[in-house]
């Protein structure tokens, strides 16, 4: 089964259009308070939401943490946030795994990850490579995705605490486990924290609604 589009809450939608254009994702359709957004493999539907107050998300609470830019680019990409006023919280991260990981706030306070991807040919354009939810029981949502869409799933050991993780994060001590809904074009990633532990919360404060 195919994703075919994450949809976004943002207070200023020309700021996030040009954001993403300037990572190679163009606007394909726009109304004065919606935009749909090509990725090479899937779409990003932003809504312009005048009552969002921007603030720093955690990246425990349960909801749709963040959206994964894969680019074979990370100075680049590192300089297209800059330029477009998104923070990073750290510089990029090594984890052995052969990837460069960096999390940035965007001008909402809303996270994104970016991941280098050092092997991919250099003109590669950039792509969407995974939307991340949190969860209070990584199991069960993860079950439930694999099951709704007929994905293949892989369930990932509980890590931490790393200080790598905590850089990357700019969390401390943090103690978590993945898994993961790979999909034909989209990946769902799932996690849990167990240090800070996952808050079950009535809404989601983030930008990211729904898939």
């Amino acid at each position: 089964m195919m994703l075919h589009h994450v949809t976004m809450h943002v207070s200023n939608l020309a700021h996030t259009i040009d954001l993403l254009d300037a990572f190679g994702f163009g606007c394909v359709v726009r109304t004065p308070h919606t935009a749909w957004i090509q990725a090479p493999n899937a779409y990003l539907q932003l809504h312009h939401d005048p009552t969002i107050i921007p603030q720093d998300h955690t990246f425990i609470d349960a909801g749709i943490s963040h959206i994964c830019i894969q680019t074979p680019d990370m100075r680049q990409a590192l300089r297209i946030l800059q330029a477009h006023g998104a923070r990073p919280l750290s510089h990029p991260i090594n984890l052995g795994t052969g990837h460069w990981y960096l999390y940035a706030r965007l001008t909402d306070g809303d996270i994104v990850e970016i991941e280098g991807v050092p092997y991919a040919p250099l003109d590669t354009s950039p792509w969407l490579a995974h939307v991340a939810f949190v969860s209070t029981d990584v199991a069960r949502i993860s079950n439930f995705y694999q099951q709704l869409t007929g994905m293949t799933i892989r369930q990932g050991q509980r890590i931490g605490p790393n200080p790598r993780f905590d850089t990357g994060l700019q969390l401390h001590g943090a103690q978590m486990q993945p898994a993961w809904v790979v999909g034909a074009n989209l990946t769902i990633e799932c996690w849990q924290f167990f240090h800070p532990a996952t808050r079950a919360i009535p809404q989601t404060p983030y930008a990211y609604r729904d898939i």
